[in-house]
């Protein structure tokens, strides 16, 4: 079961592709459906974990015939350097420095790891936005 929120397709994500989707055994079929039943109550936007994430439900509410971003808006978080695939616009996306976050949390984990009683930390983090073709407007229901 693949989750578009929490990106649990590790084979996917190693790969870096959206391989077999669109298959009888997509791993992102559950998450469209689920987006789907979203929109029937009113939801316009998604935020994916993750690029790669974003791309797929871009892909498959496009396949069913949502229009990005006229009808419904999707975000990534991570500015990767994927590329659309099929009508997919370029999508919108979180630039959150993984690199900076992934060396503070190895700092501190060493720092826990010298001083156990040491108190929790909190660690904040610039980000960005990159925009692309894949937000726009609420669309408005009748």
């Amino acid at each position: 079961n693949c989750d578009w929120s929490s990106d649990v397709c590790s084979s996917d994500l190693a790969s870096g592709t959206l391989e077999g989707y669109g298959s009888p055994t997509d791993p992102w079929a559950d998450a469209v459906a689920q987006a789907l039943e979203q929109m029937e109550r009113g939801v316009t936007a998604w935020m994916a974990s993750s690029d790669l994430a974003g791309y797929a439900l871009c892909r498959g509410l496009m396949q069913r015939g949502v229009r990005i971003p006229e009808d419904v808006s999707v975000t990534g978080f991570d500015a990767s350097s994927l590329v659309p695939q099929g009508n997919c616009p370029l999508l919108t996306s979180v630039d959150s420095s993984p690199h900076d976050m992934g060396a503070a949390a190895l700092q501190l984990v060493e720092a826990r790891l010298a001083k156990p009683s040491s108190p929790a930390m909190r660690i904040q983090f610039d980000c960005s936005l990159r925009p692309g073709q894949s937000t726009g407007p609420a669309s408005v229901s009748g």
